[in-house]
């Protein structure tokens, strides 16, 4: 089951969130709900894997100062 919840932005975020509903997937027109969700799991990805790198990056650094 889905919550909908409010939330608050500034005028420029809402426009650009305007914006990307119908640029963010070209042929297709989202809600606005749906362009802040691609944009956080997006965001969410990323950084995850920005983490991921730099814990492999930091384990074979000590693993070669052994």
């Amino acid at each position: 089951m889905k919550r909908f919840k409010s939330i608050s932005v500034n005028e420029n975020t809402f426009k650009a969130v305007e914006c990307l509903t119908e640029t963010l997937l070209e042929g297709t027109k989202l809600s606005k709900a749906q362009v802040v969700e691609n944009l956080l799991k997006g965001s969410h990805e990323e950084i995850t894997n920005k983490k991921e790198t730099h814990e492999t990056k930091k384990d074979t650094t000590e693993d070669q100062e052994i």
